[in-house]
């Protein structure tokens, strides 16, 4: 009987082995293949290309001369003044791009960029990538008086993105930059905290997908328009009056180091629709002399994202440039 039983059995067993075998090589092979072919990047490559900053209250900024690949092995290119550019030609006027890692291109290619882009379209003056990725508007502005002032811009524009009202980065012990004010601990706890957010699904052990499975990272992000994804009330005000306070503090101190020439003031979307505090910000900048550029009439509340990462793809870093060009333009915003 054991005997039968175990002859019926073997091809049962001997197929089940084959299928997992095969399952488990094709888990491997898409873990490797989304990574190399930077599909889903999972190493942070990037940190290495930021030093701590001697200006007081500026956390920290980009090694002068470095060349290094970031995360999705984009070239990364940070010239002799410490700033995403092309060396300055002291013969052209300056225009600065001031923000943060929209404005620095993440997870894009120097000459994708939109201060490169830009740069493209106006061939007759210096156009400065000033954006660092992780900046807040504090960074920003103490930024802008200790190295851009000097520069004597014949127009700023200012990049928003509404992570501008976040805390600071800082250097953690072990030397690595880090975004806001989490420790290593906290970050790790945020991220094992997971498994109660929004998303594909929620489940123990998510949090271990989230740091270590290219293949979980892509499915989570290539499948947000399915029915079964929860959906989130993108009509519902996020930030609140003590942010938006904060903001116009170190937006005014910004301003009052701008010395000369033209001011554009440019906000990127997001998901949330954000109608209060757009309003807000447009009759902040107003106030402060800025004509403003808001992106939510070019893309909607959703620019097309990197395949791996929600940052402006190159397509959509175009598009951005091809609107400023064009407000530059027609508000007569150059000499």
């Amino acid at each position: 009987m054991t005997k039968r039983f175990l002859q019926k059995a073997k091809p049962v067993l001997i197929n089940t082995a084959v299928l997992c075998a095969t399952g488990i090589l094709l888990i491997i092979l898409g873990e490797v293949g989304l990574r190399v072919l930077n599909i889903q990047p999972m190493t942070v490559k990037e940190r290495h290309i930021h030093q701590p900053s001697e200006v007081p209250g500026l956390v920290y900024e980009f090694i002068p001369g470095i060349r290094s690949k970031g995360f999705g092995w984009e070239h990364i290119t940070i010239n002799s003044q410490g700033f995403r550019s092309q060396e300055l030609d002291p013969q052209k006027p300056v225009i600065a791009v001031v923000g943060d890692s929209y404005a620095f291109g993440y997870g894009v290619n120097d000459n994708e960029t939109n201060p490169a882009r830009l740069q493209e379209l106006l061939p007759d003056y210096n156009v400065l990538n000033a954006g660092v990725n992780g900046y807040n508007i504090e960074q920003e502005a103490l930024q802008y008086k200790a190295r851009i002032q000097q520069l004597t811009p014949v127009l700023t524009i200012v990049e928003f993105v509404f992570n501008d009202m976040d805390p600071k980065g800082h250097f953690d012990e072990d030397g690595i930059m880090r975004i806001g004010t989490q420790t290593q601990e906290e970050e790790q706890k945020m991220i094992a905290e997971s498994i109660t957010r929004k998303g594909l699904l929620n489940f123990p052990g998510k949090a271990f997908l989230q740091n270590n499975s290219a293949i979980f990272n892509f499915v989570e992000r290539t499948t947000k328009w399915l029915p079964f994804r929860k959906k989130i009330d993108n009509t519902v005000e996020t930030l609140t009056d003590d942010l938006l306070a904060f903001y116009e503090t170190w937006f005014t101190t910004l301003n009052e180091s701008i010395l000369s020439g033209e001011k554009l003031f440019v906000i990127w979307p997001e998901n949330h629709w954000h109608e209060k505090s757009r309003t807000f910000l447009k009759e902040l900048a107003q106030k402060n002399g800025f004509t403003v550029l808001d992106l939510y009439d070019t893309f909607g509340n959703g620019y097309k994202p990197l395949i791996w990462d929600f940052h402006p793809n190159p397509d959509s870093q175009q598009k951005a440039a091809d609107a400023i060009f064009n407000v530059i333009k027609e508000k007569y915003l150059l000499p």
